[in-house]
């Protein structure tokens, strides 16, 4: 399962490309970015940020208003450019990129967004 915001491996951080509304999500543990393999799985293991590492995050904005919405998120190139939304299987708790569609996304697990700067990630370690 997902461990809270007090855990390293639980804290990314967002990279916007210029004019665009695709990110990058970094982990702050490991530096690797979060993407798609090439055999189509989830992964947090790319030293680059590419094509594969591109997401959407319904809901997202530069300046704020969006944080604490609960969200979907999109592996834009996924399923050969058409994305694929985020699900998590309830039984095992694994997550994964599934389809595109509107059907796809009305399954695509929520997600909240909390900003950490540099004092909120100390206050978590109290």
């Amino acid at each position: 399962g997902f461990r809270g915001n007090d855990n390293p491996s639980s804290i990314f951080g967002k990279w916007r490309r210029k004019d665009s509304s695709v990110v990058g999500m970094q982990s702050k543990l490991t530096r690797s970015y979060v993407g798609q393999t090439m055999l189509g799985y989830l992964a947090c293991s790319s030293s680059t940020y590419g094509r594969a590492q591109e997401w959407e995050i319904d809901h997202d904005d530069d300046n704020g208003t969006s944080t604490g919405m609960d969200t979907a998120i999109m592996c834009v190139g996924a399923n050969w450019g058409n994305g694929g939304w985020i699900e998590v299987n309830s039984a095992d708790g694994s997550v994964s990129i599934g389809g595109s569609g509107l059907e796809a996304k009305k399954k695509a697990a929520l997600w909240r967004i909390a900003v950490l700067d540099d004092d909120d990630e100390n206050a978590a370690k109290r």
